[in-house]
């Protein structure tokens, strides 16, 4: 006859086996010495057999891993890529085929491009801000020597051609872009060239403008030699105002 574990009630309980069961939490359960509660052997079981299930699958995913670095070890050894030579991405290849299209064929080539690149850019970065600066002389009717004063000048702020009125009518004039920093932002505002110039760089006018407003007077020249001397003058000044002076020895 099979045991059960436990039953409901005293009554269910069979006459001959009454003496092998005992009430527990409420019903009667089997006595088996060494065991408190099958109940709880049983989940002890459960939880061990859900312990092992885990390992299994922590196992496998080892071995997985174990698989894959096995057939990456295999695939290395049966290359055919010769000693000295490095797998790399397509993208990376396709790269060095550009690089050597170009004859560039060593390191050293490829410096010296980067080089020359450089020293055209700067080149080409300098002829685009002198150009910039003549058209700007242009506009305000300046010598030519302006654009060597202009160019010494390194705060010189950007410009914009904006309307104003120039003898009762109203034209295009550059105007200097004012940056003023502020406790919300910076506020940007607008100055004709000319009177932002006049303010900033009084001394260097004679450089610049060889004829007064009116269009009667020269402006006075500085040194020897008419406009030579003024640019030289100019030069002198921009140094003494923008180099920092050096300790005396």
């Amino acid at each position: 006859m099979t045991l059960k574990r436990s039953y409901a009630t005293e009554a269910e309980v069979p006459t001959e086996r009454k003496a092998d069961y005992v009430p527990r939490d409420g019903r009667y359960v089997l006595d088996v010495e060494g065991v408190e509660s099958i109940d709880g052997l049983l989940a002890k079981r459960d939880e061990l057999l859900g312990k092992v299930s885990g390992h299994a699958s922590e196992l496998n995913t080892k071995q997985a891993e174990i698989d894959r670095l096995t057939g990456e070890l295999s695939n290395a050894r049966g290359s055919s890529l010769p000693r000295g030579h490095k797998a790399v991405p397509n993208a990376d290849a396709e790269l060095i085929e550009a690089v050597k299209a170009a004859g560039i064929t060593d390191a050293a080539a490829l410096t010296t491009l980067k080089t020359e690149h450089g020293d055209y850019k700067q080149k080409a970065e300098a002829a685009e801000r002198r150009k910039y600066l003549d058209d700007l002389r242009k506009k305000l009717g300046w010598n030519e020597d302006a654009v060597e004063v202009l160019g010494m000048i390194p705060t010189l702020p950007d410009t914009e051609d904006r309307d104003a009125q120039v003898n009762g009518e109203t034209k295009k004039v550059p105007h200097a872009n004012l940056v003023t920093k502020t406790t919300t932002g910076d506020e940007v505002s607008y100055k004709p060239f000319a009177d932002y110039f006049a303010e900033k760089h009084k001394a260097l006018l004679p450089a610049v403008v060889t004829k007064s407003e009116d269009g009667g007077t020269e402006l006075p020249g500085h040194g020897a030699g008419g406009g030579g001397g003024e640019k030289s003058f100019a030069a002198d000044i921009i140094k003494n105002k923008y180099t920092p002076k050096q300790p005396a020895a």
